[in-house]
């Protein structure tokens, strides 16, 4: 029996708290091996839908137990100052470019190893300088809740058109621009396809949407197509995790020409619900993603820019998707809309290798090795 505290923001919006409550899921899936209990703490202010974890994890967060193992899931900055002495400390990290940030390798190394959830981020941590072990231990989804029957929500998606839809944070990195210049000078108003946006900024306020708005507006005015185009679909309110579900479901192709991945959850939970997905031959989501089961980008290498955080350099680099080569495939998949379904098909069954039985069973295999 494995005893084991989970330190992470169990209750947050991020994509690291998104990623801690499904490893957490994953290892409750097997209580005979692990007793474990969560230690969460908090860096944000908004609320998120908690959904099915909290039946998981409010137990866990009272839970006693005396561990010999600590995973810490959160950015390596916080390494040190959760590492506790006399255990295994493991650090779950991602990153979503070619170098790791230089502060972060040392904080790196104070771990007694490493987890990351793709073979890409794994060859960046170690080609960054981060000489602890470092293993891959992919991301987990809910694979049954794309399973069940879910009530289709209203979301003002439209009904008598093919529906191309995304789901990011509006950050260059994941290429909002590029992809809304590809579908508006590819599709015409006589197409019947639109473009479903699930996106929102860093604010979250009345301001941030009215922003966000605006970019959008401002995109389309630049292109001058005088209103020739194919409608873009907006929902910038959180929406519950039944809603989400519902959108994947409403939606006919997913499409995100990110620039670079750590993982890439949102690609693999459209797999899931059996929609052909459509993403950059690059970085961590081409683990799950393959010229048989997705559409695959081509691009160039980029020294990374316009991203507001200073872990991310121009020292680095990420992918340039090729947008001709966008437009072509958003075509391909919209006029042979059976060769699409079959590809999501195959990439549903790949989906399933990811449940929380599966990835929980390595999680303990990779401790107990």
């Amino acid at each position: 029996m494995i005893n084991l505290i989970y330190t992470c923001a169990a209750l947050d919006s991020s994509g690291y708290s998104e990623a801690s409550r499904n490893y957490i899921a994953s290892l409750n899936a097997h209580p005979d091996e692990v007793n474990f209990s969560v230690n969460s703490t908090n860096f944000e202010r908004w609320p998120t839908d908690h959904a099915e974890y909290m039946s998981i994890i409010r137990p866990l967060l009272v839970k006693k137990v005396n561990p010999r193992v600590q995973i810490v899931h959160m950015t390596p900055d916080n390494f040190p100052k959760y590492r506790k002495r006399n255990l295994k400390n493991i650090g779950y990290a991602a990153w979503e470019t070619s170098i790791l940030p230089k502060r972060w390798v040392p904080m790196c190394n104070v771990m007694d190893e490493i987890w990351v959830p793709s073979q890409w981020n794994k060859d960046v941590f170690e080609q960054s300088g981060v000489t602890v072990p470092v293993k891959k231990i992919e991301h987990a989804i809910n694979v049954k809740q794309f399973e069940d029957n879910v009530s289709e929500s209203d979301l003002g998606i439209p009904k008598d058109k093919f529906v191309f839809y995304s789901i990011f944070q509006w950050t260059e990195r994941k290429n909002p621009i590029g992809l809304i210049k590809a579908f508006l000078s590819e599709f015409s108003k006589d197409d019947d396809v639109c473009l479903v946006l699930k996106s929102y900024v860093s604010n979250v306020s009345k301001k941030g949407v009215q922003d966000l708005n605006s970019q959008v507006t401002g995109i389309t005015n630049s292109m001058f197509l005088n209103g020739d185009h194919a409608p873009i679909h907006m929902i910038q309110n959180m929406l519950s995790r039944q809603e989400m579900i519902s959108l994947h479901n409403q939606g006919d192709c997913f499409v995100l020409p990110a620039r670079s991945e750590g993982f890439g959850i949102p690609f693999l939970e459209a797999m899931a619900a059996g929609k052909p997905t459509i993403g950059t031959n690059y970085s961590g989501n081409v683990d799950f993603m393959n010229s048989k089961n997705s559409y695959l980008l081509d691009y160039t290498l980029t020294p990374v820019s316009f991203m507001p955080w200073q872990l991310y350099n121009g020292k680095a680099e990420w992918a340039e998707p090729d947008l001709s080569h966008l437009k072509r495939t958003m075509r391909q998949v919209y006029e042979n809309q059976d060769e699409a379904k079959a590809k999501g098909l195959l990439g549903k069954k790949v989906a399933k290798d990811y449940s929380w039985e599966n990835v929980g069973r390595k999680m303990i295999d990779t401790i107990n090795s």
